[in-house]
Order: structure tokens, then C-alpha cells, then sequence
């Protein structure tokens, strides 16, 4: 999202007078595109985080580390790929929440090594190769994504929404003093396990031959690119189950009114939603929660064509 600035001169009235005589306005100071601005906003910075955790689940020197193979097996991809996404976009200046709190906890866990952080930093420089990002990019990259390296802020990261982040890293929230409702984003298991649902659901619409054939639907997917979709459609489950993670809108999705969902179409996607449902084994009682939240908003996209 593009940002804006606003730059006010205070003149006392001598100063103004000057300006008034001389016939001249100041004129605004250039906006100066802020990191995220440079990668593309979350739909670019998506896809570098999508090829980059990939590299690091395969690398060898961090899979000699027994402590990462461990949170490798315990950690869904899709989970991992969502909360990095959040955080570097925050670190570039982003709208999206601060997250790092899950980041830095799974950081401690396995503890990694010079050697670790530096077989880490090669995978980036490949991804970044990857992409072509400028090269006067690149070290706001690394910074954004070293910080990661440095100590914990003393004092508790933890955000106190009342609500479950999902699966612990480290230790359990349980008694930090917290009193959490159960919530439907809480039963489905928070951001990771809904960041798997919407892995696989994601996947099974891109290819629906049905929901395909909607114009305004296959636009959409060409000017998005699908890590962005996956993590854009995982804040919006989030936020929207009792979550603390927020959907930020971005104007290059259409508003539902403008895409004209058919019924078959519509019928064809909730399809797609339970067999997703079905393959991340979510329980009855979730899948019902789920697709009547769903339900609600029938009438905001089905409007024919």
C-alpha cells in the first residue's frame, strides 16, 4: 500500500510575509519510498519470504542441527511462511501487525550457531538474486531480516488479546496471567493451523475449473501473486475466527461487488473449503463454525454475472 506523507511548515508571520512578497511556495518535500514500498508491498515481499523459508527447510548445515529438525517437523510450512511474511513486512514499514514475538521464541528454541546465521544468509542472498532486487535494496533487506539475530527486548513479548496465537513455541502461555475465551480461531488451532487450510485451499481454487471460468476471479490471480493470496486470505481467516492478527486491504484485490460470483461458482469454492477442511482433518464442530462464518457473507459475493 502506498504510503503518503505530510509535511507542515510552521512560519511565524514575518517569515509568511516573505514568502507571500516573494510570490513563492515551498514545494513539498519528496516522499522517499519506505522499504516496503521498494519490494512491492506484501505482494512482493510475499513471494521472497515463500522461496526463502523453502531454501532454509532443505538446508544442510541448518539440518545438522538437531534442535531444527525438531522445529522443522513441529512447525507447519505454511504456518512458518505466514508469521515470517508478517514480519518482514512490519520490519519494511508495512501496515501489517508486529509478530516477531513468535519468530524470536522459535529463534531461542533452536539456538542457532555463526555457521547457522551464515548459511542463513547465503539462502537470502539467493532468494534476493532470485527476485533481482535492486542492489541498493538489498541491505535494508538484511537488516530487516537480521534483527531477528538480536537479543530479545527484556520483559514479556507477549500481546495480550485474549486470545490463543496457536501452537507454542517455547514454554506454555498458560499462565501468564491471561484468562483465554475459547474462540473459533482457538478451536481450529490459530494462525498455524489456519495458514494450512488455507495452504491447501488456496491450491485446490487455482485450479477449480469452475471458479476459473469467473473473469474477474482469474484477474485477480494473475495481478496476485499466490503467496501474497495465501497470506492476505490467512490474515483475513484470522481476524475473522477471533484472531489478533489483522487483514490489511490492499486496493489490487477487487472488492467482492466488482467480481460477480455465481452460484456454481460460489458452490464450487465452499466445495474446495471442505475438502481442504477434510485433508487438515479439522473436527465437525470447527468445520460447522467455519462454514457458517462463511455463510455470512454469501450475499456480499454472490451477485451473478
Amino acid at each position: 500500500m502506498t504510503g503518503f506523507r505530510l509535511a507542515a511548515i510552521l512560519l511565524g508571520a514575518t517569515g509568511l510575509s516573505a514568502v507571500v512578497a516573494a510570490g513563492a511556495v515551498p514545494a513539498p518535500a519528496p516522499s522517499i519510498p519506505t522499504l516496503y514500498e521498494r519490494l512491492g508491498g506484501v505482494y512482493g515481499i510475499a513471494p521472497l519470504v515463500d522461496n526463502l523459508v523453502d531454501r532454509l527447510l532443505v538446508n544442510e548445515t541448518l539440518n545438522a542441527n538437531p534442535r531444527f529438525v525438531e522445529f522443522r517437523q513441529q512447525v507447519q510450512k505454511a504456518g512458518l511462511k505466514f508469521i515470517f511474511t508478517a514480519s518482514v513486512c512490519h520490519a519494511a514499514g508495512g501496515p501489517e501487525p508486529n509478530l516477531d514475538d513468535i519468530l524470536i521464541a522459535a529463534r531461542d528454541r533452536v539456538r542457532f550457531t555463526d555457521d547457522e546465521w551464515q548459511a542463513m544468509s547465503t539462502d537470502l542472498e539467493a532468494t534476493l538474486d532470485k527476485f533481482s532486487v535492486a542492489a541498493d535494496t538489498r541491505q535494508s533487506v538484511r537488516d530487516a531480516v537480521a534483527r531477528l539475530r538480536l537479543p530479545a527486548e527484556s520483559g514479556s513479548r507477549a500481546i495480550a488479546t485474549g486470545h490463543r496465537r496457536g501452537p507454542v513455541l517455547v514454554g506454555d502461555d498458560s499462565a501468564d496471567g491471561i484468562e483465554y475465551q475459547p474462540t473459533l480461531y482457538g478451536n481450529l488451532g490459530g494462525w498455524e493451523a489456519i495458514a494450512g487450510i488455507v495452504d491447501v485451499l488456496v491450491e485446490r481454487l487455482l485450479v477449480d475449473r469452475t471458479v476459473m471460468t469467473n473473469p474477474a476471479i482469474a484477474a485477480v490471480t494473475t495481478r496476485v501473486p499466490k503467496p501474497g493470496l495465501k497470506y492476505q486470505l490467512t490474515a483475513l481467516l484470522c481476524q475473522a475466527t477471533g484472531g489478533p492478527e489483522q487483514y490489511i486491504r490492499h486496493p489490487v484485490l477487487a472488492p467482492h461487488a466488482r467480481v460477480h460470483v455465481s452460484e456454481a461458482e460460489w458452490d464450487a469454492m465452499l466445495a474446495d473449503l471442505r475438502s481442504a477442511l477434510a485433508q487438515r482433518r479439522v473436527g465437525q464442530a470447527e468445520q460447522d463454525g467455519l462454514r457458517a462464518l462463511v455463510a455470512k457473507v454469501k450475499g456480499e459475493i454472490v451477485t451473478g454475472r
